[in-house]
């Protein structure tokens, strides 16, 4: 019966020597072990009478561990001079590092995440091992008879410099192959902080988003009710010109929202390829005279399902960024074709991809991974906002798919969306979409509810402008308080995200079970709820909004369907 291998393994984490254990056992050895845990512990079972009841056959060493490494561990095996080989064990090493252990005597080294090579490693360290200890038994005998053992001699080394030519062969791969896998972490690790950067920063956007709504809704509903009551024509026209502003900032929270991923979207069936056709024929309007302009769309494009406004926004946000990259004049092609991925872009499946490339001055390599990052501009001050690639970012990923640019300075700049095929059945109704009906108002008592004490004063003097009674509250537990009191109302009107307790959409459901036919309104500037609350199938106006909005779809929901 073969004896068993005696290994003594240095590994601070359980984890990890049962790894090593289960792939020796994989592997096929016989073995009993010793597992050290921390420096003082090897040095133990190395010395006096426990090296001589547990003779170690091999030592697997971790390169790192608090207070200890494998160099030192290494020294006290050959102070010793104990015969065993010496194999590091490591999850990341650098080059000189690994050059280093070898230097000192170590056998060989290997990463944790390629433990299959630890079966070949042990049974070649073990080899090794053998043949040294065979040449050192034929120099002995070399002692005893030096011309028989000269001739064994020669062979033994003609045997281990052919090894030692393979071994360093090997360790040329292995590091070749260390090499490139270090460029292809550093490669990912850029492009997770990369990742994460951009999700932190559409948080950040969606929440300065959100609550720059409800201003713009206070703001906007002031001065749209200001505008009713004004005569003088000097007036009216401040009054209006503030309106505007209110509205480009309505625009400006969209593109944040939409950035983030939050935006919320009117998705549609879209046959693709004449809705690019329309746009690259839109583009000879919009786009200067020394642009030229190239359109290869197919006519069968795979459908898809998306949000046409915003699609078409992107798409127009791309033409600009291009127009504006060839100051000279220059090429503009656009391009679409349907493709199956598989794994490319972290996508899987049928897509549709949108292309446009130009002919233009092209980015840096150290500009290039910041474009889509909001604000983030190359223009001049004063020439855009720096939302417009951050809009198609957002825009392409909340539709399931993804966007890739490529560009070097002096060749222009290509850049490709890529949007998923729609599936046989469409999808549910999108938020909201229900029109109002037509006809004159139904006056009644509305309840509005709102945690911000300025929104649902904004609110109730539209509502009551157009001549309902309005009941205010500012938190949801108050109005369901008011309706068990006996408070008769014919709607209510609430917003979604209210701190503390019950929100929006737990109101509604409340509401639902205990007033089935009572008509309700939620409103929200941005709420990660509004696929819950479209799911439930609840109504949603978003902010901000003017009278003639509110007015609308209160009457509409108010109103006997025709």
């Amino acid at each position: 019966m073969t004896e068993k291998l005696k290994i003594l393994i240095l590994e601070d984490e359980e984890t990890d020597a049962r790894l090593l254990i289960d792939e020796l056992e994989q592997a096929g050895f016989a073995f009993e072990c010793r597992v050290a845990k921390t420096g003082a512990e090897f040095v133990k079972l190395l010395q006096g009478k426990a090296s001589a009841v547990f003779p170690f056959d091999l030592v697997l060493a971790d390169h790192s561990l608090p207070g200890y490494d494998a160099l030192a561990a290494l020294g006290e095996v050959q102070r010793r001079g104990l015969d065993a080989p010496f194999i590091v064990v490591t999850g990341s090493l650098a080059d000189e590092e690994a050059v280093e252990c070898l230097r000192q005597g170590a056998t060989d080294f290997l990463l944790k995440d390629r433990m299959k090579r630890l079966g070949p490693a042990v049974t070649r360290a073990l080899s090794e091992r053998r043949e040294r200890q065979e040449r050192d038994r034929m120099q002995e005998e070399v002692n005893r008879s030096r011309a028989a053992a000269a001739a064994a001699l020669r062979k033994a080394n003609a045997t281990l410099e052919a090894r030692i030519a393979e071994r360093t062969r090997e360790l040329v791969e292995a590091n070749d192959r260390l090499t490139a896998e270090v460029a292809e972490r550093q490669r990912a690790q850029q492009a997770l902080q990369q990742t994460q950067k951009l999700q932190a920063t559409g948080r950040l956007a969606a929440g300065v988003a959100h609550h720059f709504n409800n201003l713009l809704t206070i703001v906007m509903g002031s001065v749209e009710m200001a505008l009713q009551g004004v005569t003088d024509e000097r007036s009216r026209r401040r009054l209006t010109i503030a309106l505007q502003a209110s509205e480009r900032g309505a625009g400006l929270t969209r593109q944040l929202l939409s950035f983030a991923r939050k935006q919320m979207i009117r998705p549609e069936l879209v046959e693709p390829s004449g809705r690019l056709a329309d746009i690259g024929a839109l583009f000879a309007g919009v786009l200067r005279s020394d642009v030229t302009v190239e359109a290869e769309v197919p006519e069968d494009l795979w459908s898809i399902f998306v949000d046409i406004s915003e699609l078409e926004l992107a798409v127009l946000n791309l033409a600009f960024n291009a127009r504006d990259a060839m100051p000279e004049g220059g090429k503009l092609t656009l391009r679409a074709a349907n493709q199956n991925l598989d794994g490319e872009y972290d996508l899987t499946g049928r897509f549709v991809m949108i292309e446009l490339a130009d002919t233009g001055v092209g980015i840096a390599p150290d500009v290039l991974p910041r474009v889509f990052d909001p604000f983030f501009t190359t223009k001049e001050a004063g020439a855009g906002g720096g939302l417009g690639l951050s809009q198609v970012h957002g825009f392409a990923h909340q539709a399931g798919g993804a966007i890739d640019i490529e560009s070097m300075p002096g060749e222009g700049t290509t850049i490709r969306i890529f949007l998923p095929a729609a599936q046989a059945t469409p999808l549910a109704r999108p938020v909201g979409s229900a029109a109002p009906r037509s006809g004159r108002p139904a006056l009644g008592r509305i309840l509005v509810v709102d945690d911000d004490v300025e929104v649902a004063e904004v609110a109730a003097n539209m509502l009551q402008h157009h001549g309902f009674v309005v009941v205010q509250t500012h938190r949801a537990a108050d109005a369901m308080a008011l309706l068990d009191g006996g408070e008769m109302v014919d709607l209510v009107l609430s917003d979604i995200v209210m701190p503390g307790g019950m929100n929006g959409i737990e109101l509604a459901e409340a509401l639902r079970k205990k007033f089935p036919d009572l008509p309700i309104l939620l409103a929200t500037g941005h709420s990660d709820s509004v696929k819950d609350a479209a799911a439930r199938g609840l109504q949603i106006i978003t902010k901000p909004f003017l009278s003639s909005d509110l007015f609308e779809r209160v009457n509409g929901l108010l109103q006997p369907a025709a």
